[in-house]
């Protein structure tokens, strides 16, 4: 990628081309305000004889290229919306798109006045001062969205990128995803200058930057290398959202209170204190915060001339606001004077993360760019498959390229959060991944991580910049993370309890990532005659009652936060051992697993009910534990060929057209070459007696708490999605209970409860059942989710 440098003496103005075979890059931290290394400034040194300038042209003080801005960069159903367009064709033709899955074209507008407008000296602060071309008052029919008005440039468009929000808030969706506009112009350098040095004219940074401007190149393009990546995943997987830019929770204070979810993606870098405060409430009160960005808030801006006029001086000895209105003052949050550190809101800050597979630092072709999962037992992991350990993103390289982390020790293979930037207590490191530190720490790390709070707000924090580059494979880990996500968050009421730390667990050292890393494992030797201690540690910050509940092959054994597996109870239980500690407050739970072997390798995952109609997929996670390596190999012994499985266990095929019976055999191995065997069934009728179906789950329909002992609740986690039917199965495939008829819709806010009875009346038993749930919508018929019932009462 060539590096483009404006030169503009006076009137004239040259486009300057370095060519990257004859750059050299030199990366230094440059101190400032207290001794605080605040960033990276890639500083560009070229010799006289090895710099090659290619002269691209030579203009007045007008540009001849097609350019335009929006009057505003987001707009109201049934609101007026300029646009201001330059280009050297005397009438020109201007569309207009929603930008979804499918691209819908909602107007064009032909023959237009056009001819090249000029641009003033100043217009990087005063804005360029361009007459409209077109005036267009906003249909109530066109969707809340994100929209492109598009016009002709030679063989190309030039898009201009704005906003469409519902008239009345949250009526289409309650997620609203915020597009980053504040960091797009203080990037962008039209008219001579950014907020930056190094892409200004004379090499010196405004303090001010106006939004009545186009875009430049490097600056839209932040729109199409996250932002568009995300809408396009949501629209894949049939998610509505409604949209919004940063300025508009300066100018509408109350519009979060409309929604459940708030989402903010790519470099959300500039944040006004109004916008801080709007987030802040939000979570505060029961909001959730999906933050896929990185280098998140890091400079606090304010707004002049209505808004039209972004103000960031960085040295807070030059913003005349300082010492009078330290609140306001324009330099980053955690450091003087506003000493207002950002992790309480977001869980992590750019000054302990850093920067990764950016221009030669920590590079993706070293290794570097994934992220190592952590606590994989958490629910965001929910469907994944990874342990801990394992990396994930790394060939997309996710992580980075700058990226927001919080310090944290190791505690028996655990990463605690330090109290250093003043990290929520309850911060749950979940990922982590090396980085060229951006502040004072020896080294700095992206901290994938996830908190909630007692009102039942929560922020789940991907702590990168590049992290929804990942959601363009569909069977990505990122793409399931954060379906389970949008599923929990979308859904009103607790989120799960907090685990910080368990035992027993089996410590190894690793290197990974390229560094030594202490990872925690819970297959362990199964010793008769030794008493084995398991503990939970939960964070009490919700002022709430917690209780505990341990259960041993499917049998309740115990209600302390500490359980004593002696010798007189294990001499009742054959290996493998699921010993399995539920943590509880009244709504949800965690389940943290161990599973005790006497053997080096066993499978733990149950074999699928394999009675398929034909023509139907099945899928199945197959599960061996080792003591000798945590990641065994599978594969096919035996099975029919429209059956595949790779090497993590996935088990995938399409039932054939005609009925079938076939065996399937499956093996483990390990790294010592020990090996497991599993086999089973499999049943493809031509008849509507085959009535289970393994489809994974995809955590659209949700199904809480489980285990229970008491109730179980079943709701929608997504908008025009109903649950019309639900039937409890044994493992065997007989039908114990139909629990609602064809029709019934989601009115009782809890969802629709059963009481864990069957079809007479009477309690089932505790053990393992199946749930088939039918629902209507766009997104699934049915999922097939495992459910245990524990002791009644405890």
């Amino acid at each position: 990628m060539n590096w483009f440098f404006s030169l503009k003496p006076h009137t004239e103005r040259f486009n300057v081309v370095v060519t990257p075979l004859l750059r050299e890059n030199i990366y230094t931290q440059i101190e400032t305000n207290q001794g605080f290394y605040f960033r990276r400034i890639m500083a560009k040194a070229f010799s006289i004889a090895g710099c090659l300038l290619i002269l691209s042209g030579f203009y007045s003080s007008a540009y001849s290229q097609v350019d335009g801005y929006p009057s505003k960069l987001s707009v109201s159903q049934g609101e007026n919306i300029q646009f201001f367009v330059s280009t050297p064709e005397n009438h020109f033709d201007l569309s207009i798109y929603r930008l979804s899955g499918n691209r819908e074209k909602m107007s064009v507008y032909k023959n237009l006045n056009g001819g090249i407008q000029p641009v003033g000296d100043n217009a990087f602060i005063l804005g360029c001062k361009w007459n409209s071309n077109l005036t267009v008052q906003v249909p109530n029919s066109w969707l809340p969205g994100v929209y492109s008005a598009e016009i002709p440039s030679g063989d190309s468009l030039k898009s201009i990128i704005f906003v469409v929000r519902a008239k009345i808030p949250g009526v289409h969706s309650k997620m609203l995803v915020c597009l980053t506009a504040n960091t797009w112009q203080a990037y962008n350098n039209y008219g001579g200058r950014s907020l930056y040095n190094y892409n200004s004219f004379s090499q010196t940074a405004s303090v001010k930057v106006s939004f009545q401007r186009p875009l430049s190149n490097d600056a839209s393009s932040y729109y199409f290398r996250w932002t568009e990546k995300l809408i396009s995943w949501l629209d894949d997987h049939h998610y509505e959202a409604e949209y919004c830019v940063n300025t508009d929770l300066d100018e509408i204070p109350s519009l979060l209170s409309h929604y459940k979810v708030y989402v903010t993606v790519g470099h959300d870098e500039y944040w006004s204190r109004p916008e801080r405060n709007a987030v802040k409430k939000f979570v505060d009160f029961g909001g959730r915060l999906i933050c896929l960005s990185g280098n998140t808030c890091w400079w606090q801006v304010r707004f002049e001339d209505s808004g039209a006029t972004m103000v960031c001086y960085r040295d807070s000895s030059l913003d005349p606001k300082y010492p009078k209105e330290d609140s306001i003052v324009t330099t980053n949050w955690g450091r003087s004077p506003a000493y207002d550190y950002i992790n309480p809101l977001f869980g992590v800050s750019f000054e302990a993360g850093g920067f990764i597979n950016d221009d030669g630092i920590f590079p993706k072709y070293q290794g570097y760019g994934g992220f190592t999962v952590l606590n994989s037992y958490h629910w965001i992991y929910k469907n994944t498959g990874v342990h801990d350990g394992d990396v994930f993103g790394a060939n997309s390289a996710v992580a980075g390229y700058e990226s927001d982390g919080t310090p944290f020790y190791w505690d028996r293979g655990f990463p605690i959060p330090s109290t250093e930037f003043r990290t929520p207590s309850d911060f749950q490191i979940l990922g982590i991944s090396p980085a060229a530190s951006a502040g004072n720490l020896p080294i700095g790390h992206a901290t994938m991580g996830y908190f909630s709070n007692a009102f039942t707000g929560a922020v789940f924090n991907g702590s990168s910049t590049d992290w929804v580059v990942g959601l363009s494979d569909e069977d990505s880990i990122q793409s399931r993370i954060l379906q389970n996500v949008i599923a929990r968050f979308l859904i009103p009421g607790e989120m799960p309890p907090p685990v910080q730390t368990f035992s027993p667990v089996r410590v190894t050292s690793d290197s990974i990532n390229h560094e030594r890393l202490s990872i925690n494992h819970l297959s362990m030797k199964y010793e008769l005659h030794k008493i084995d201690t398991f503990c939970l540690k939960t964070v009490e910050t919700r002022n709430k009652y917690v209780k505990y509940t341990w259960v041993v092959n499917g049998k309740v054994v115990g209600d302390d936060s500490t359980f004593l597996f002696k010798p007189s109870l294990k001499q009742y239980i054959k290996p493998p051992v699921i010993v399995s500690g539920v943590v509880a407050d009244g709504y949800e739970s965690t389940v943290i697993t161990w599973v005790l072997l006497d053997t080096v390798l066993k499978f733990i995952s149950l074999p699928p009910i394999a009675n398929l109609l034909p023509g139907k997929k099945l899928s199945y996670q197959a599960i061996a534990v080792s003591l000798q390596d945590e990641h065994p190999k599978y594969e096919i012994v035996f099975a029919p060929t429209w059956i595949t499985m790779n090497e993590a266990g996935l088990l995938t095929g399409e039932a054939p057209k005609h009925k079938v019976d076939a065996t399937v055999i499956l093996r483990a191995i390990d790294s010592k070459h020990a090996s497991e065997f599993q086999s089973f069934s499999i049943h493809v009728a031509d008849t509507t007696n085959a009535r289970l179906i393994t489809e994974p789950s995809d955590e659209i329909i949700l199904c809480y708490p489980n285990p229970s002992a008491d109730y179980f609740h079943f709701r929608s986690a997504s908008v025009g999605q109903e649950i019309q039917d639900i039937r409890i199965f044994a493992l065997n495939g007989a039908e114990i209970k139909r629990i609602i008829s064809e029709g019934l819709l989601n009115a009782n806010p809890d969802g629709i409860v059963w009481n864990r009875t069957n079809s007479d009346g009477k309690a089932l038993p505790e053990g393992v059942y199946y749930c088939k749930i039918t629902s209507t919508g766009v997104l699934h018929d049915s999922v097939i989710t495992l459910i245990k019932l524990i002791a009644v009462g405890r």
